[in-house]
């Protein structure tokens, strides 16, 4: 009379077997694809690898004082590609030189110039103030001076010697900005895009200056020679030098406006001050004098049972910081000591200035140790040992 109802209930049970069979099959199916895409080994798409770039070039290019000079130094590296290319046959057109003195002297100029000149920079900015605002009036003033020095070289000078002496003053100024828009790079973005930073700045002045100012200029002066005797025809290179010279006030210009900006910018390198102040704060979880025990050296600093080795357990009172990785557990120096305190009469050989700290600590054991360091690390070991034999959570790394 009950075979029916057990044959059902067999069968129901059957069912939530079988539905609890397939419930966990779907289960690992999801966890076997969570673990597939959170594997960071996994290598990544094309297509992901562009959107994280351009998501990264967006954030780098949202930054305007890093904007502002990069634009800025596009125009200044227009202006200097077109003297490196054309320098030398403009300055033999103009003052018709023979054989290769002018492209030694341009290249020896632009050599000393640029060491002297980058150096310069640097000791100005420090002269300042390392500022952002102060980099970018260095970079603008230095385009401004020596566009006025070029200018008049091309345009005023009536002899190679005269001509030389103030391109080369020109250049000297020019060449100052070198450190300065080298930390504006840096100091304007985050420390995690600041390698994009570089390398985007690095792609724009060659893709957008000194890639395409010389093709330019040879244009501008085709079209001015043309129709004209070859003695005026040479003296058009005064004409196109200068037209090319002037994108040097847009840029001082435009860094000037950077300067402005900057006073209201973020200055990334706070960041990089935090980094080393979280870093230096490791040293609050010790007494000082623990500290400089174990930053001279001695044999506290062990990673099998050194005061900051493995094994140190937390103490009493330690503050505590969140979001950092711990030290493994293991017999650390405290550890030995709690265990030496709980006997009473432990033995532990040291070395350094404090090495006969555990001994001290361990309530009545001898030491090996010399040094003045022992003694004021037994007091605190003395107070730490026995928390340290209940708590195993190891110290803050």
């Amino acid at each position: 009379m009950y075979s029916l109802p057990m044959e059902g209930c067999c069968c129901c049970c059957c069912c939530c077997c079988c539905c609890c069979c397939c419930c966990c099959c779907c289960c690992c199916c999801c966890c076997s694809c969570c673990c597939r895409r959170a594997d960071p080994n996994a290598p990544k798409s094309l297509k992901n690898v562009s959107l994280e770039l351009a998501r990264d070039a967006a954030k780098v290019a949202s930054h305007s004082v890093w904007l502002h000079m990069t634009a800025a130094y596009v125009l200044y590296t227009a202006v200097l590609g077109v003297y490196a290319f054309w320098g030398p046959k403009a300055g033999k057109q103009i003052y018709e030189m023979r054989g290769e003195s002018a492209d030694v002297i341009f290249g020896g100029v632009t050599v000393i110039t640029g060491v002297f000149g980058t150096l310069l920079g640097g000791l100005t900015l420090d002269a300042l103030g390392s500022t952002l605002s102060n980099a970018n009036l260095v970079c603008g003033v230095s385009n401004l001076v020596g566009l006025a020095f070029v200018l008049v070289s091309f345009l005023a000078a009536r002899s190679f010697t005269a001509f030389i002496i103030l391109f080369a003053f020109g250049e000297l100024a020019l060449f100052m900005m070198q450190a300065p828009v080298a930390a504006i790079g840096m100091w304007s973005v985050p420390p995690a895009l600041r390698p994009l930073a570089i390398s985007m700045v690095t792609v724009s002045i060659h893709l957008l200056g000194d890639v395409p100012s010389p093709p330019l200029v040879g244009a501008i002066q085709s079209a001015l020679e043309a129709g004209k005797s070859p003695r005026a025809a040479d003296a058009q290179w005064r004409v196109s030098m200068s037209l090319i010279s002037l994108l040097l006030a847009f840029s001082g210009a435009v860094f000037l406006r950077g300067a402005c900006i900057s006073r209201r910018a973020k200055d990334y390198r706070k960041v990089d001050g935090l980094a080393a102040a979280a870093a230096d704060d490791h040293d609050m979880h010790l007494p000082q004098h623990a500290v400089d025990v174990a930053r001279a050296g001695t044999g506290l600093c062990d990673n099998s049972s050194g005061l900051l080795g493995s094994g140190v357990s937390s103490l009493p009172g330690s503050p505590s910081r969140s979001g950092h990785r711990r030290r493994g557990s293991g017999g650390g120096l405290l550890h030995n000591s709690a265990a030496a305190a709980g006997s009473g009469g432990g033995s532990v050989r040291g070395s350094g200035s404090g090495g006969g700290a555990a001994a001290a600590a361990a309530g009545g054991g001898t030491s090996a140790g010399s040094g003045g360091g022992g003694a004021a690390v037994a007091n605190w070991l003395g107070t730490a040992a026995g928390a340290a034999a209940g708590d195993k959570q190891p110290l803050l790394d």
